[in-house]
């Protein structure tokens, strides 16, 4: 049994990582196109402060 909880909380923490990587990736690739957009519609935002930033979150 022992090694039957190891086996498994070695490939959740695998999981884990790859989890993390995808949602980290999704947001810049996210960024980026808000980026992107507001670049092509000639708007730059110029009143954001950090707070402003932990809405999205």
């Amino acid at each position: 049994m022992n090694d039957l909880t190891t086996r498994f909380l070695n490939n959740f923490t695998q999981w884990h990582e790859v989890g993390l990587t995808l949602i980290k990736t999704t947001i810049a690739i996210g960024v980026l196109c808000l980026v992107a957009y507001l670049l092509t519609i000639g708007y730059i935002p110029a009143d954001i402060s950090f707070g402003d930033t932990l809405f999205f979150y």
